[in-house]
């Protein structure tokens, strides 16, 4: 169990920027929600390491909606190699993917849709481009990539995780 000056602590986040991303929702601990005055809000050790990839995004240019999708979304779509698939979070979770040796690539298609995509870490963008490009129709994006914007959230993790 970790609490609002472990967090602090660990990560170097001001109180009052994590007590706005919790009031905005961007953020939730797990454990314990605070339910009025005199509790404290109990976070576990894997929001804790979300928190931590959270902030790497923020300092990426990722806005806080935009990290706060990409480290909650339900399905997302998974890179790894040149195949590109829709997985279920849970499946990260459960294999150990999501934050072991990962990254978060924004892509901006043509048509100003953004997709939060999930690779393997050092997957060069033109992978990322061909394999969104092939997958295409079959997962439902569009075509047509005009950006793509990776950024490592495994070192901020792994910090995270050597210091608590």
């Amino acid at each position: 169990e970790y609490y609002l000056k472990d967090i602090t602590r660990v990560l170097g986040i001001k109180r009052t920027a994590l007590q706005q991303w919790l009031d905005r929702g961007y953020v939730a601990p797990s454990v314990g929600a605070a339910g009025g005055q005199g509790f404290r809000n109990v976070w576990s050790k894997e929001d804790v390491l979300n928190l931590a990839a959270f902030q790497s995004l923020l300092d990426h240019g990722f806005s806080r909606g935009e990290a706060a999708r990409a480290l909650q979304e339900k399905q997302t779509l998974f890179i790894s190699g040149n195949i590109c698939e829709r997985r279920d979070r849970k499946e990260f979770q459960e294999e150990d993917i999501f934050g072991y040796d990962t990254a978060i690539a924004k892509v901006t298609c043509l048509n100003g849709a953004v997709y939060n995509v999930v690779v393997t870490r050092g997957i060069p963008e033109t992978t990322i481009f061909t394999a969104l490009d092939s997958a295409a129709k079959f997962l439902g994006v569009p075509a047509g990539i005009a950006a793509v914007k990776v950024v490592s959230i495994t070192d901020a993790m792994r910090r995270a995780a050597e210091n608590l």
